[in-house]
């Protein structure tokens, strides 16, 4: 027959897990966030500086044409064709990018925005300048450009309309008038086909970088979800499911390290007559009032419980006034009457000693003041009892 506490022990030690592994998670979704909002502004300086490059490009064209007497037509309709209409063209593409990057909202719509947008300017690009049969390849980019996201489905949005994009424009858009016809032989059409071939295999090998990185991504990440569980297992008392000792030396480490003003109270307490309880009733009955208070504890808003040993718990308040610690510990006292094993087994009541850390503590010595504090709260059980350094102690 199994063990209900056994079952409950460890049902709360897999929830803390859960809840530990979904904010790491959180954390590592914050940090890819981050990173991919850094590249989207990467995407939109590659895109300017391919305008930038294109444009300069045609203007030594322009000359060298010039020079070799091959261009044909007068210099003000090579200026407007070729280099005015597709940089003015692909700089309201550019500013409409910038826009979209400011003002929308929700970072994966901004990626396919951004990258489609690409393949707009390398459609404008290509349609006004593809007399040269390479500056296909400028379709071959916005498609590698989508491997930082590590998306699956805008690689295969963004690879579809490069190749429609390029299909359009060889079968559909004739720029140059006097240009011989694109398709016009079987030698242009198996370049055509060639060139679909090439883009196809830009994509496929794409998808099998991004999967490879996936699978890295997630051994990474798994490792670190372990790393973090073994961590808090490391520090978590496994019978309440808050901080043990361990964790509280850490939390009492950063406590002195903290150079803020924020005022810390630690309050140690226990249960009154509880080895009563584990003599009459038994361990497995005296665990589950030390359950019920750890669950309690946990709830205690700007408050870190620990466990520090046996019926011993402590309470390490951050921000908050001393009258204002003593009420939470008058609501905890109350709730622990309400607890179950208060209410149908035998009522025990909660002891408080407090004491407030002052700059130059040591833990230990702030440990030392609100130990002294609980005694003196113990010679009346269910009392609480403040430290304070000229009257000694105060309720």
């Amino acid at each position: 027959m199994q063990d209900p506490i056994g079952i409950s022990r460890r049902g709360m030690q897999e929830e803390v897990a859960e809840t530990q592994t979904q904010e790491w998670k959180a954390l590592i979704q914050e940090e890819y966030d981050r990173i991919q909002s850094k590249w989207l502004r990467v995407h939109l300086w590659v895109a300017m500086g391919m305008m930038a490059f294109v444009c300069v490009m045609e203007g030594i064209f322009f000359f060298l044409l010039r020079y070799m007497e091959i261009a044909e037509g007068s210099a003000s309709t090579y200026l407007v064709k070729y280099i005015l209409v597709p940089t003015g063209l692909n700089l309201l593409t550019i500013l409409t990018a910038v826009a979209i990057l400011k003002w929308m909202s929700g970072l994966r719509l901004k990626t396919y925005a951004m990258s489609l947008l690409f393949v707009l300017m390398c459609f404008i690009t290509y349609t006004a300048h593809n007399i040269f049969y390479s500056i296909c390849m400028v379709f071959v980019v916005p498609i590698l450009l989508t491997i930082a996201y590590g998306d699956l489905k805008l690689t295969t949005v963004t690879a579809a309309f490069c190749i429609l994009g390029k299909t359009i424009s060889d079968c559909l858009i004739q720029w140059d008038s006097g240009a011989p016809e694109k398709l016009g032989s079987s030698q242009q059409v198996a370049d055509f086909l060639l060139s679909l071939v090439i883009l196809a295999a830009t994509y496929v090998g794409c998808v099998l970088m991004i999967r490879v990185e996936q699978a890295k991504n997630a051994v990474s990440i798994r490792r670190e979800v372990e790393k973090v569980q073994l961590m808090q297992e490391a520090i978590t008392d496994p019978l309440t499911g808050i901080w043990n000792r361990q964790g509280m030396e850490r939390t009492f480490e950063l406590m002195r390290q903290d150079i803020s003003d924020a005022i810390y109270v630690l309050v140690i307490l226990d249960l009154d007559n509880f080895k009563a309880v584990n003599d009459t009733y038994g361990h497995q009955q005296g665990d589950q009032y030390l359950r019920e208070l750890g669950r309690i504890l946990a709830a205690v808003p700007k408050a870190k419980p620990f466990r520090f040993g046996g019926d011993e718990f402590c309470l390490l308040f951050r921000g908050k006034t001393v009258p204002e610690v003593k009420q939470a510990c008058r609501e905890i006292q109350d709730a622990f009457k309400k607890s179950g094993s208060n209410r149908h087994l035998r009522p025990l009541s909660i002891s408080f000693g407090a004491a407030v850390f002052e700059k130059g503590f040591t833990a230990a010595e702030l440990m030392g003041r609100a130990d002294e504090a609980l005694y003196q709260a113990k010679q009346k059980r269910g009392s609480f009892c403040l430290y304070e350094e000229e009257r000694h102690f105060s309720e």
